[in-house]
């Protein structure tokens, strides 16, 4: 997926979203980050598209989420012996 030039066509609301997401990201030291947030911002349009949701409830589920997913992985990721716990 190709992500560069998505940021300069999102909403407001979606940007402010894009930051939260993007210092999520870095907390778990993702490799491209920008494709992840990319695909979680889709995913909240595609809610507000079937649910029939407000722009900002399907931002703020899709971010709910994704801070569950990423506290799950630092958990897991503090148990591996090869990660030290000064980066995480």
């Amino acid at each position: 997926m190709d992500v560069s030039g998505i940021y300069e066509t999102l909403s407001p609301l979606e940007k402010v979203y894009w930051a939260q997401l993007e210092a999520l990201f870095r907390r778990v030291e993702a490799r491209r980050p920008e494709k992840g947030i990319v695909a979680l911002i889709f995913r909240a349009r595609a809610l507000v598209a079937h649910q029939n949701i407000p722009l900002e409830q399907a931002l703020a589920d899709t971010l709910e989420g994704a801070t569950q997913r990423t506290e799950r992985r630092i958990a897991l990721l503090k148990q591996c012996p090869l990660k030290s716990d000064s980066v995480l």
